[in-house]
């Protein structure tokens, strides 16, 4: 089995130092003077964290089907670039992140027009009657009460709208 898989890594590129043009252009767009494995570990997080929240799963070989999850570590001491780092890297997909948050800001009013609708509201689908029941999405990118419950309530916001994903960062 070990050498059929690798084969199979070995004919998908996978065990090459060539990392994909996507990572590459992330690492590009990190301008500060930090280590390259520093910027590549950044942009492998990036990505995947952008990953997560679409939601999307990966299709496994047997049928199953794998959420995108992922932890990674940047340790560096401070004012070395962490924050700034990643600020840089989540630029480049400042525009998906648009669309997901107009995804979300969509899902917040439906969510308002099916409550009003339950609650009995003659045209429930007009603002001025399921206004009262738009709950606004917390931020993607929040900053959630830092205990466990204000976490799971993060994640369980973020769980009900279908899209976006939970992280946790410490820089």
């Amino acid at each position: 089995m070990l050498p059929e898989l690798k084969a199979t890594l070995e004919q998908a590129g996978a065990l090459t130092n060539n990392l994909p043009p996507i990572i590459n252009r992330i690492v590009d767009s990190i301008p500060i003077n930090v280590p390259l494995r520093f910027k590549q570990t950044i942009a492998v997080s990036e990505i995947m964290l952008y990953a997560s929240h679409l939601r999307r799963n990966i299709a496994h070989w047997d049928g199953g089907s794998i959420p995108v999850n992922s932890i990674s570590f940047v340790i560096a001491g401070s004012g070395i670039g962490k924050d700034s780092g990643v600020n840089y890297a989540r630029k480049c997909f400042s525009a998906g992140y648009q669309l997901i948050n107009e995804k979300r800001l969509e899902i917040a009013v439906q969510q308002a027009v099916k409550l009003a609708s339950l609650d009995g509201c003659d045209q429930p689908y007009l603002h001025e009657n399921y206004s009262k029941y738009y709950v606004e999405p917390d931020e993607l990118f929040a900053a959630p009460d830092s205990s466990i419950k204000g976490l799971h309530k993060h994640f369980n916001a973020l769980e009900a709208s279908g899209i976006g994903g939970g992280f946790v960062y410490s820089g």
